[in-house]
This record gives C-alpha cells, sequence and structure tokens, in this order.
C-alpha cells in the first residue's frame, strides 16, 4: 500500500510522555499501525493524468513529528516532517518507498505536490521506509 504521512493539525500529547523516565521516544499517529483501523483515497499528483482515468490511490495516516523515529521507519531521501511544520507553514508530506516506487519511478518524488483529503496541494519532503500496516506478518508496504 502505498502511503502518505502529514503532521495532523490537532495537539499531540507527547511532550509529557517524553519526559517520564526510561521513555526513549513518544509518537501519536492516526490510524495506529496493526490495530485494524485503515485510512486510504484517492490522489492527485500535479500535472500528472492517472493512466487508468481513475484517482492514484494512497493509504494516509495523521502522525506526530516523531513518529518516524519512535517506530524507526528509516529516512530514504529528503527530511522527515517536524515541529515547525503547522498549519500556518506551507503543507508537507512524507510518503513511503512504495509510493515513491509506484508513482515517480523514474524520477524524484521530492519537491513534486500531491493533493488528498482537502485537497490542498502538500509538497512531498521525504520518503521513508515501508510499514506492516496490518499484521506483523504480513509484507511490508
Amino acid at each position: 500500500m502505498a502511503t502518505i504521512c502529514r503532521h495532523g493539525d490537532i495537539g499531540w500529547p507527547c511532550h509529557g510522555v517524553r519526559s517520564l523516565p526510561g521513555v526513549e521516544a513518544a509518537a501519536a499517529v492516526s490510524p495506529l499501525p496493526l490495530s485494524g483501523g485503515h485510512s486510504s483515497g484517492g490522489i492527485t499528483i500535479e500535472g500528472r493524468q492517472s493512466p487508468t482515468q481513475q484517482a492514484f490511490n494512497a493509504g494516509f495516516r495523521n502522525i506526530s513529528p516523531d513518529f518516524f523515529k519512535t517506530f524507526r521507519v528509516p529516512l530514504i531521501k529528503g527530511r522527515l516532517i517536524a515541529e515547525s511544520d503547522t498549519a500556518n507553514t506551507p503543507p508537507v508530506v512524507v510518503v513511503n518507498e512504495a509510493l515513491a516506487n509506484n508513482y515517480f519511478a523514474n524520477e524524484d518524488p521530492l519537491g513534486k505536490r500531491i493533493t488528498f483529503g482537502d485537497n490542498r496541494l502538500r509538497e512531498i519532503v521525504g520518503v521513508v521506509g515501508d510499514v506492516k500496516h496490518s499484521a506483523l506478518d504480513e509484507e511490508a508496504v
């Protein structure tokens, strides 16, 4: 499954958790991987038509900035979502390798812009490794 991750537009309660003894990292994500929850839909890629006349498709997750560190998802290219990426800054997304390989096989996805959900153009700023979404015994996508 191609996946897009964006910083949520709501406050995340992770700061207090990070300060607890023994906590190495804390993050918020919705829907939670391996929970059975799933959010997906059509996306558009600026300047590109779908070859099938149907929208490109991807899964979505709203995340807090430390999600990738907490879940040990490797950064492949570009940068991760940061605390400075807020509702008051240009919207950005991080995509996984599956999406990058499926929709940008022969080009660099960084700097490309996509829309989904509220149809705001969001710039791809990073590519991360694939994760297991539904079960530990499935292939990471």
